[in-house]
């Protein structure tokens, strides 16, 4: 019999804890070159060489400070969850953030067919994380 549950385990813990940074990632990467961010993630934007209208830029830049805030945030809450080993949370916290790789894929698809697998292949690891942390493979 293992030393912890799954659900509560020290590797799966801190497997959270990289899903936490990996947010927070994005979200500096938002910060630091908002038109290549957002042309990598929702092709929102042209390419960077591309964006010479200071309003469109404007845009750009602010629709990508908004995508780094709510990453920040997502990233936060998985980081702290994971760090004291609440695994409720860390399970609640993974499902919020496979709902939001759900609706950027589908912002994805409605701009471009064939592009929701930007997104969608987080959905597995975010569902299977969840299961999980609320103890299903306990």
């Amino acid at each position: 019999m293992p030393a912890h549950p799954i659900s509560t385990s020290p590797a799966l813990m801190t497997t959270g804890i990289v899903c936490g940074l990996f947010s927070i990632g994005l979200a500096l990467n938002a910060v630091a070159r908002p038109v290549a961010a957002m042309t990598a993630s929702f092709d929102l934007a042209p390419a960077p060489s591309e964006v010479s209208d200071a309003s469109a830029a404007r845009i750009v830049r602010d629709f990508a400070h908004l995508y780094a805030v709510r990453n920040a945030a997502l990233g936060a809450i998985i980081d702290v969850a994971g760090l004291r080993a609440d695994a409720p949370t860390l399970a609640t916290a993974m499902l919020g953030g496979a709902a939001i790789a759900f609706v950027d894929g589908l912002v994805n698809e409605r701009r471009k067919p064939g592009t929701a697998k930007k997104h969608w292949w987080l959905l597995p690891i975010g569902f299977g994380l969840s299961a999980a942390y609320f103890g299903l493979f306990d």
